[in-house]
């Protein structure tokens, strides 16, 4: 399996390889693989791909060929996916390898099978749990089966009455201004399994029927877990065909077939959120370019906001890299957290100046917003919230207060504005998802 740890070029062996490049070669048989002693590798195939040499000696990046990975163990494959290792080729020594003479080999089979322990700090494991897997099994799909065991194991652990929030899925934040309380967890039923498990709400005398995928427990602690742990699980394997390796395939060696990726559905999701960020974008520079173009001081206010705020974004930033760094075998974590984190906190500085010198407009609008966000969520919690409603409000109050000032000069700034900030918005999240790119490109 590739690794970051073999990268001394070949060039420093005295001697050539005894397998060159392009060498079809086969492991010997009782070899252990490197990562999963409990997977023997005797009689894989492939093709020698590179050659490096490490302080252990010289190893050979093997490529498999199309019948060892056609009969390789689905555990074996699920591992590497589960791990984020490649389970195409495989890092191996000399002392494994011999040259293939040809012939179909006969393919060695584990046979004693050793699942590493749950993680309880792991969010698939924590899932495996409820739904009694193993660590070498694949998390299912949602189907009335699985549900109505999720279903069982959070009556159980859940303390009913809860006090929760709706979250609107397209800004993820709470949709409600007055606490909900979840009081039931209905059985699903098999008529109504779009939406998963149904959660019960009261909120004052009304009772709703809601998606239980879309509540988040108000206060940390094990109610929030295990609600968020729900939520991702469901959300991420509701109607999804499973991937080689399910308890059935498990249980007779056989393997499954593969899951079928879908670009084209991956690629729209990433489209409409660059799509979104740039309407977003037009809307904040719809009011920063109002008000530079028509108060003063706006400059000196933008170039403060975005200084202190870019300072405060990179220490932010550069520790949360650390960590998720850490979690994910990135070294270079902190570098790409602090560059989103400096970027990040520059932007917010350089909006949040000019709608400073605007105060009366975006103090107003706020308040204003936040009371009509207040009524829409209490005539139902699909409408936009306090916060969305509260923040469209303030752009809008400052926009007003800058067309009081100088309309003319606050047509010139909404045009330039909206121009500016659409094309930021479509900037910064196309690098955004550039750099997530490049940070799984690192993990792989």
């Amino acid at each position: 399996m590739a690794d970051d740890h073999f990268q001394t070029d070949y060039s420093v062996a005295k001697s050539p390889p005894q397998y060159p490049v392009g060498t079809a070669v086969r492991v010997k048989k009782g070899t252990k693989d490197p990562d999963f002693p409990d997977m023997l590798l005797g009689g894989w195939a492939g093709v020698v791909k590179e050659v490096e040499q490490d302080d252990k000696g010289v190893v050979f990046l093997v490529e498999w060929n199309a019948h060892t990975l056609a009969n390789m163990h689905p555990v074996y494959r699920h591992r590497c996916e589960r791990d984020g290792l490649e389970y195409g080729s495989s890092w191996l020594g000399a002392e494994d390898l011999e040259r293939d003479e040809g012939g179909t080999p006969e393919m060695e089979q584990p046979t004693d099978i050793r699942a590493r322990p749950l993680d309880s700090d792991d969010q698939d494991d924590r899932i495996r749990a409820v739904l009694s897997l193993t660590s070498d099994e694949p998390l299912p799909t949602a189907d009335i089966a699985t549900l109505r065991k999720y279903r069982q194991y959070l009556a159980q652990h859940l303390k009913l009455p809860l006090a929760v929030d709706y979250i609107d899925r397209s800004t993820f934040l709470p949709n409600n201004t007055v606490p909900l309380n979840l009081t039931e967890l209905p059985e699903p039923t098999e008529g109504t399994l779009d939406d998963g498990l149904q959660a019960v709400t009261q909120q004052g005398d009304e009772r709703k029927d809601v998606p239980l995928s879309d509540l988040e427990a108000r206060t940390d602690g094990p109610a929030r877990q295990l609600l968020g742990d729900y939520g991702y699980w469901f959300l991420e394997h509701c109607g999804q065909e499973t991937s080689p390796g399910t308890p059935a395939a498990l249980a007779d060696g056989q393997l499954g077939e593969e899951l079928e990726e879908q670009p084209g559905s991956a690629r729209r999701t990433v489209l409409n959120a660059i799509s979104r960020c740039g309407l977003y974008g037009a809307a904040l520079g719809a009011a920063v370019g109002a008000v530079t173009a028509t108060l003063d001081g706006v400059l000196f206010a933008m170039g403060v906001g975005a200084f202190s705020m870019a300072l405060v974004g990179y220490a932010a930033g550069t520790r949360f890299g650390f960590f998720f760094g850490k979690v994910n075998r990135i070294n270079s974590g902190p570098i790409y957290g602090g560059i989103l984190g400096l970027l990040g906190g520059a932007i917010l500085g350089t909006v949040a100046g000019p709608l400073v010198i605007a105060y009366a407009g975006t103090l107003i609008g706020s308040i204003i917003g936040v009371i009509i966000g207040h009524i829409l969520s209490m005539i139902s919690n699909s409408m936009p919230g306090r916060f969305a409603c509260g923040a469209f409000a303030a752009l809008l109050g400052a926009i007003v207060d800058a067309w009081m000032t100088n309309a003319e000069h606050t047509i010139t700034g909404l045009t330039y504005g909206i121009i500016a900030g659409a094309a930021a918005g479509l900037f910064l999240s196309a690098g955004f998802f550039g750099i997530l790119m490049l940070i799984e490109t690192k993990r792989e």
